[in-house]
Formats: C-alpha cells, structure tokens, sequence
C-alpha cells in the first residue's frame, strides 16, 4: 500500500507540473515561446527560440520597379527553428496563415518568404524564421569632454562615455596604444596611450544594441562617429573645445569594451618637455594629414597648440620637427612627402609665433622605423611626426 500511495502521490505531482507549464505556456500559443502575433500553419511546431532584447536583421522583398528593396529593422528579435512536414512548412500553408491573420506577405520564395503587420517583420526559411517587433532604442545620454582635461581615475568608470544602464564594469586596464581604422580609411590608425574599461551586461544584451545606442550617443554629444558597423564596433573622435579624444566600443558576447585614447592629454606641454629631457624626443600621432599629402588637417590643432605652448614657455628651445612615414611607396615619394609634412608643422608654428630660427624641419621617409612595416598596425605606428632635441 505504501508503494502505490508514493505512485499515487507522484502522479499528481507530475500532473500538477504539467498543468502549471500549460498555464505558464498559454500566453504564447500557437508559437511556443513565440509571440502571438505570428501564426503558425497547421503541423507547424517550434524546436527551439532565441530571444534578444534588441536585435537587428535585413529583409529583402521585390518592388514595384522590379528591383529589390533592402529594409534593415532593429528592435525585439527572436529566432526560432520550425518542425514540420513538406507541406505545412511550404510557402502556400504560411501565406495562408500569415494573410489570415492580417500580415502583408511582400515576398514569397521558399528560402525567403518576408511579411509584415505594423511593426512587426517576419522572414520565414525552409525551417527557420526570424521575427522582430521594430522599435527605437533607448535613448543614451553622454555629457561631452570639456575644456578641462579630465582625469581617468583606475577602475572609475570615463565621465565623458558612460556605461549603459544595467551593466557592471568588470575591468579597468591600461595600454600603450590604441587601433582604430575609419570606414573610409585604407589602413588603421595607432594612438595612444588608452585605457580599456569592460562592462557586462545581461544574457540578452545584443552587440546591435550596444552599437545602435552608442553610435547615436556619442554623436549627439559632438563626437565625429567614424565608424559605425552594424551591431559591430564604433570609433569616434572629438575636437571641440581644443580636446583631441579617441573613443572605441567594441560589443563582445553579452558585454562590450569601451577604449579611450587622449591625445590632447599625451600631447600636453608639460608632458611634452618631461619626455624631451628624458628622452630627446617624442613621437606624435595627434597631427593628421589628408592622406598621402602634407595637408594638416584641421583636427590636428589641439596637438599644435601644445607644442607651441611648450615653446612659448620655454624661450631657449630649440627643437627639430621630424617627419616619418612607411614603408609604402618609392623611397623618393617619401622622402619628399615626409619632408613636406615636417616643413607643414614648421610653417603652423612661425604663423602662431614661434621664430623659424628655433626650428628645424626635416624628413627621414622610412629609415627610422619603430615597427615592422609588415602589418597594417606597424606600418600606422611608423607614419607618424617627432619633436626632438637637435
């Protein structure tokens, strides 16, 4: 009588388990972890969902002009693997369910069937489908740098690029450079030094929703967002108020990196003549030319300014102004280009004040490399300007 009592009593513990699902699961008939808003056919079922809180996908349909529209749609995204046969799983049985239920069906393929109601995108395959409810993301809000410098201060999080809410900062490192290559520049650009903050978030944190926010963010705020890939990594770079600031997020697996490189501090005078005296010369990468040319572009006058601070208060320095470049190209193209780029300095420096007597110009193309030209990373680490002691 015991043994068939403890059955007894674990039959309706599993009974009351499998009720408790069945109520826990009702809200998302028919979709089985999928929101009700899509229909499935009939003898369709649901292997396995995943969900993110936001999500970005690209739907392609035919138009009216037979081309091809391309809609890119972020928001609530959930994937889902379908279980069924051949013909519950055909395009006929979903165009069926899908008009139904009030869906415009755009595009009608097996491989790619698109329809859409509202805000909602569906784009159904031979035996999975992805769903997004389009909405905006949350709006991040970043004070931008001011004219004061600020101090990063080891494991604090940077004034000027929050974290997004809801993650912990798990990491704070230093590091002596800084890569970042632009969308529309050939070969990336070696900064530095920088500090590397690490923050993680929950589960469902997406690396499109890192992007997107940031991206909108930072560009509010007045930085220059050079680089914005889809739900991958965002530089940026700010010059106002005479600062000169590298930014770069990079989303990682529910987490991401926020690096930040502050030329403007590097380049700061006092830092500047520490390094003269301790070593004889620095090298500078907050001078930008357009490229392959000596054209000082105008976000390198925060780096400018410094060095003619540091003469100004220094009445008895003299220094020479060494232009650096790759190994790419003829060595006679070099040479002119990195004289031209030393002379270029030179020439900002005398119209700011500073007697042509004190300064010397002169290009060393790329006999004086610090890395090997082998990679795009050393090659970015050898185009680059030095001060040094004559």
């Amino acid at each position: 009588m015991r043994t068939r009592s403890a059955q007894f009593s674990k039959g309706l513990l599993l009974l009351g388990i499998c009720a408790a699902m069945a109520v826990s699961c009702a809200g998302q008939a028919p979709g089985q972890g999928l929101p009700s808003e899509l229909p499935l056919p009939p003898g369709v079922s649901i292997a396995r969902v995943d969900h993110m809180d936001f999500g970005q996908d690209e739907f392609s349909y035919p138009n009216s002009n037979r081309t091809t529209d391309y809609v890119k749609v972020a928001g609530h995204l959930w994937r889902a693997f379908l279980k069924g046969d051949q013909t519950s799983l055909g395009v006929p049985s979903w165009k069926a369910a899908l008009e139904r239920a009030g869906w415009q069906v755009l595009n009608q393929t097996p491989g790619n069937t698109v329809a859409r109601r509202g805000d909602w995108w569906a784009k159904i395959g031979l035996d999975r489908l992805t769903l997004i409810q389009r909405i905006e993301a949350e709006a991040l809000q970043l004070t931008p740098p001011g004219e004061k410098i600020e101090e990063l201060v080891a494991n604090q999080d940077v004034p000027y690029v929050t974290p997004l809410p809801n993650t912990t900062r798990k990491a704070w490192k230093t590091e002596d450079s800084f890569e970042l290559k632009g969308n529309k520049e050939p070969e990336p650009r070696m900064l530095g030094p920088a500090v590397n903050l690490r923050y993680e978030g929950a589960a469902t944190l997406s690396s499109v929703e890192v992007q997107t926010r940031y991206s909108a963010a930072l560009q509010k705020a007045g930085w220059d967002v050079v680089r914005s890939d889809a739900g991958g990594l965002t530089g940026a770079h700010y010059t106002q108020h005479g600062r000169d600031i590298w930014v770069k997020i990079t989303p990682l697996s529910a987490a991401y990196s926020i690096e930040v490189a502050d030329l403007g501090a590097a380049a700061n005078q006092d830092k500047l003549a520490k390094a003269l005296d301790d070593a004889g010369h620095i090298a500078l990468y907050g001078i930008y030319f357009d490229s392959d040319k000596a054209i000082l572009r105008p976000d390198s006058e925060p780096t400018l300014v410094q060095i003619q601070k540091l003469l100004a208060g220094h009445a008895a320095m003299k220094l020479e102004i060494q232009g650096h470049t790759d190994n790419t190209g003829t060595r006679p193209h070099n040479d002119t280009l990195s004289d031209s780029r030393a002379a270029a300095v030179k020439t900002w420096l005398v119209a700011h004040g500073i007697a042509g007597a004190r300064l010397a110009s002169k290009g060393y193309a790329d006999t004086k490399p610090v890395a090997q030209n082998g990679t795009p990373q050393g090659r970015a680490l050898n185009r680059r300007v030095e001060l040094a002691r004559p």
